[in-house]
């Protein structure tokens, strides 16, 4: 179904027990008597919830789905971290030598952040900058997340 709005369309909205998933986002400019009229349209497609990546429209929705809503404990992460190796070395001591490389203030706000977090959500500014710091891709952030998710404890 096509979705028109006068003002921004965002990719997800939650509305009671219904996902509003929006693709294909586009800016329309009409001009009229009055000058530049915007408006947005949009795909939108409506999903349960809690939906699987089954029920999305394609597999770059569902993976943004699942980005925006990866979420671990701190218990998770921190056993994960200590679990997980990049390159043969664990992800713990990777994080550590990164902290004590960065210069003040940006070091003591990274440890406040890693060290006080009660969650770590998966598109947290913390996570993605020191994904990227690490030269991990964003896939290899997933598969970090769904491994402390998932497989961490085994």
């Amino acid at each position: 179904m096509k979705t028109h709005s006068a003002t921004p369309l965002e990719t997800f909205r939650t509305i009671g027990n219904k996902l509003y998933v929006r693709d294909n986002i586009e800016q329309v400019e009409k001009e009229t008597d009055e000058g530049t009229n915007i408006s947005y349209t949009a795909d939108e497609y409506i999903l349960p919830t809690n939906p699987s990546s089954d029920d999305f429209p394609n597999e770059e929705l569902a993976t943004m789905w699942w980005r925006q809503s990866a979420s671990l404990s701190r218990r998770k992460f921190k056993i994960g971290e200590a679990v997980y190796k990049v390159n043969g070395t664990p992800l713990v001591e990777l994080i550590e030598a990164l902290l004590s490389g960065l210069p003040e203030p940006q070091k003591t706000v990274a440890s406040i952040s890693y060290n006080e977090s009660n969650t770590f959500d998966r598109l947290d500014a913390f996570v993605v900058q020191f994904g990227q710091a690490l030269e991990m891709s964003e896939e290899e952030v997933d598969e970090f997340f769904k491994f402390c998710k998932d497989e961490a404890w085994k």
